[in-house]
């Protein structure tokens, strides 16, 4: 079962570049954001206080 998350706000972060995504931390959530945009469906969040993982859906 897919989780769906809408931020309100926007979010400030210094990214950091892993192996073609790019990653950064708000508290402890991780967002992972594909660096190849014709690749679909591969942008997630990670929250690892509760252990979930769930889709970014890019607008």
């Amino acid at each position: 079962m897919a989780t769906t998350v809408n931020l309100p706000y926007r979010l400030q972060a210094i990214p950091k570049r892993t192996d073609g995504t790019l990653q950064f931390h708000q508290g402890k959530i991780t967002f992972t954001i594909q660096g190849d945009r014709r690749l679909m469906g591969e942008d997630y969040w990670t929250d690892s206080a509760a252990g979930t993982k769930g889709p970014i859906q890019i607008e």
